[in-house]
């Protein structure tokens, strides 16, 4: 493993992320809160398709349907923008903080932690791999004028389920959407959206205790330091 930026290793201090993670944390909480209003439109929905009541069709329930989704996806729409930036803000912040801590050996720069999220195809695997390296780095024990190994840390079951719903969820997202909006697939759309956006905030909550849970223990690493040396991360 390579890490492209070991040559300014300690050259940044620790910086404290209470209010990137909070903030986060507030992004993602309103987030999901709009993704839950795809469940009651998805299912008004369903009733408007005939899924309920014998394959009778009525179309002003699907036009409620229809708004509900509409409301909840210009709520998104309006808070995307500030969750993006406040999450990879904090996430390149986390990975400059755990070589401020003395891990070393990473695959992926800080700058790359973010920026594979921005590359077709790539944003499905690698970002997960890049935070990976910084989730594990945060469970290895620090020591003053010691490089601990980070790399056989067991990443743990929650970082994977955040990733897999997050996938599956944007995946399953997306296919409801196309699929109930055309005539043929329209049924299936419908009863796709309650569970995609089930998914979707289940993505949500995850990544919120990744957040909280990555963001605290950083702090209690840098506070051993400081115990340790008596010096300011």
């Amino acid at each position: 493993m390579t890490d492209f930026m070991d040559e300014d290793i300690h050259q940044d201090l620790f910086r404290p992320t209470q209010t990137l993670t909070v903030l986060t944390i507030i992004g993602l909480s309103i987030f999901a809160l709009l993704d839950l209003m795809y469940v009651p439109g998805g299912i008004v929905g369903m009733y408007g398709v005939g899924v309920f009541n014998d394959g009778v069709r009525d179309q002003d329930l699907v036009d409620i349907s229809m708004l509900i989704r509409a409301f909840s996806a210009l709520g998104q729409l309006a808070i995307f923008l500030f969750v993006t930036i406040s999450f990879c803000m904090l996430m390149y912040r986390c990975a400059k903080n755990a070589r401020a801590l003395g891990f070393t050996g990473f695959s992926h720069t800080p700058g790359w932690v973010v920026g594979w999220y921005f590359v077709p195809f790539a944003h499905l695997i690698m970002p997960y791999k890049a935070i990976a390296e910084v989730w594990q780095s945060s469970k290895a024990k620090v020591e003053p004028g010691v490089f601990p190994e980070w790399f056989d840390m067991d990443i743990g079951f929650l970082l994977r389920a955040w990733w897999a719903a997050w996938i599956f969820g944007t995946l399953a997202n997306n296919t409801a959407s196309r699929m109930s909006r055309s005539t043929s697939f329209e049924l299936i759309g419908m009863c796709m959206i309650p569970f995609a956006a089930v998914l979707q905030v289940v993505s949500a909550i995850l990544c919120i205790v990744v957040v909280y849970r990555l963001t605290k223990q950083q702090s209690i690493q840098a506070q051993a330091l400081k115990n340790q040396t008596g010096l300011e991360m």
